[in-house]
């Protein structure tokens, strides 16, 4: 039983297969929409706001021991970021090179990039695509023709089946619409021989159960005969859905953040305890009994005033207040809390990427100290890069069919294909790039300021660049200038 299996038995259904036509409609089966149950989950892990509530509790069989937890030590949102600032960061052209044998491939999928506004959504996608272990991206058209590429929460799409090679033969879109006295799903299928929508107040309702649907379009219509929507998995694990960067480590994510909410419990949480001591003796030296108290009113058992913030406490002569503190093993819990989350961490490598990157001196040590973040990195860029010309070639094919795109050629003939250049995972930082300059400068290949300006540096980075390399030169003749004083003496 692989992963996504025993998670789904968690929340209490069976894993998505493959499934008949005849089966969809089987009402014994409609428990297969409960994966979006499965992606919303993953999702609260990520947002980590109000994790534990009762909702998120009751599909993790969470036992919280009847007491509020607060995820204090969730690492779900830092490992999804790392994946956002290694996969494809920054502007387009550099975080996507294109490599495409034919220049008007290359150019119409920049034009699909503007018109999807992929700058920005390309992060979007990268976040779902590691937080819910699977990206759904759909080419969607404008009302003339032009293509882009629409990206589907995984927690709407509630059913899929696929072919052998990964494409898509049937999906199930159910997006919640809200009309002003209730909600409403919109419901989407596609096959490969058409497209059917319904609007409707029947939540995961079988397609029997639909009716007639409010739209129906044949796929030969827009000129295609496949599904128009390209799947990919952050990580395979042979099941038709993908395992998302930090499923695995669920349960260790838990008891980590119970521990630290212990932590803080115990800081926090505690109740004071006072003692009233009474030193006083009657006139045999016996100790008198304990204290008793009354308020004015003889309702409380304490004498107390309240001066404006501050609570005052009358006592009798000879008796004194003092704060007894229980011992807290702190330190103890403290150290449970750090060993569980270094044997976390030796799950999800991805947490020390901004821990190394504060803390290393330079682009090596950080790519030593991240080998197996950055192997992760590349999985996940190749994953990503696959479904990412997948859809373009989708597009492609839309789009010239529509007639928006001319002479680009066609899919059969192998005219669509094209690739990313490969670039690092974590590029080399200014410091290393220096230190490069300034070993082969030092070795008369060139003058600094040529090679710097040859590496791409503009003129104010070079007059820093030439600051720091000042600083450093004074900084060395100084102390070489102390160890000949020294040396003297």
């Amino acid at each position: 039983m692989n992963f996504i299996d025993r998670v789904m038995g968690w929340l209490g259904y069976s894993r998505v297969a493959s499934a008949t036509s005849s089966k969809r409609d089987s009402p014994t089966l409609l428990q297969e929409t409960n994966i979006a149950a499965y992606f919303r989950l993953l999702w609260a892990y990520y947002e980590n706001n109000a994790l534990y509530d009762e909702t998120t509790v009751a599909l993790r069989n969470f036992d919280t021991g009847g007491e509020r937890v607060l995820s204090l030590r969730n690492p779900a949102n830092s490992v999804v970021e790392f994946y956002a600032a290694t996969v494809c960061p920054g502007p387009l052209d550099a975080a996507l090179p294109i490599v495409a044998a034919r220049e008007p491939v290359a150019a119409a999928i920049r034009q699909i990039w503007g018109w999807s506004n992929w700058a920005e959504n390309k992060q979007v996608a990268v976040r779902q695509f590691a937080a819910y272990g699977n990206v759904f991206i759909k080419i969607s058209q404008r009302t003339d023709g032009s293509p882009y590429m629409q990206i589907i929460r995984p927690d709407t799409i509630t059913a899929i089946e696929q072919d052998e090679r990964g494409n898509l033969t049937y999906a199930r879109i159910d997006t919640p619409i809200a009309n002003g006295t209730g909600t409403l799903t919109r419901t989407e299928i596609w096959t490969r021989d058409e497209m059917r929508v319904w609007v409707h107040a029947l939540g995961d309702a079988s397609e029997a159960q639909l009716g007639t649907p409010k739209e129906r379009v044949a796929t030969a219509d827009l000129g295609i005969d496949f599904v128009p929507i390209a799947h990919g998995r952050f990580k395979s694990t042979g099941s038709i859905y993908g395992a998302s960067a930090y499923v695995h480590t669920l349960d260790k994510i838990d008891m980590l953040n119970r521990y630290a909410w212990r932590l803080g419990r115990m800081l926090f949480g505690s109740k004071s305890v006072w003692a009233i001591l009474a030193n006083s003796t009657d006139r045999d030296g016996r100790p008198l009994p304990a204290v008793s108290l009354k308020s004015p009113d003889g309702k409380s058992d304490l004498n107390i005033a309240d001066a404006e913030r501050d609570l005052m406490i009358r006592l009798p002569g000879a008796s004194d207040l003092k704060s007894v503190v229980p011992p807290l093993p702190y330190a103890d819990v403290l150290a449970v809390v750090e060993a569980t989350e270094q044997a976390l961490e030796r799950d999800l490598p991805e947490m020390r990427y901004w821990r190394v990157i504060e803390s290393a001196t330079s682009g090596a040590e950080v790519e030593r100290r991240l080998t197996p973040a950055i192997s992760r990195a590349r999985e996940a860029r190749g994953n990503f890069e696959a479904v990412l010309i997948r859809a373009h070639m989708m597009a492609l094919t839309i789009g010239a069919n529509a007639g928006v795109f001319k002479n680009i050629g066609t899919f059969e003939n192998g005219d669509f294909e094209h690739s990313f250049k490969e670039r690092a995972i974590l590029p080399a930082d200014a410091l290393d790039i220096a230190q490069l300059v300034a070993a082969r400068a030092t070795a008369g290949q060139l003058p600094y300021v040529q090679r710097w300006r040859e590496l791409g540096f503009n003129d104010e980075q070079i007059t820093e660049l030439g600051a720091m390399r000042e600083a450093e030169l004074e900084q060395s003749a100084r102390v070489l200038l102390t160890d000949q004083i020294v040396g003297v003496r």
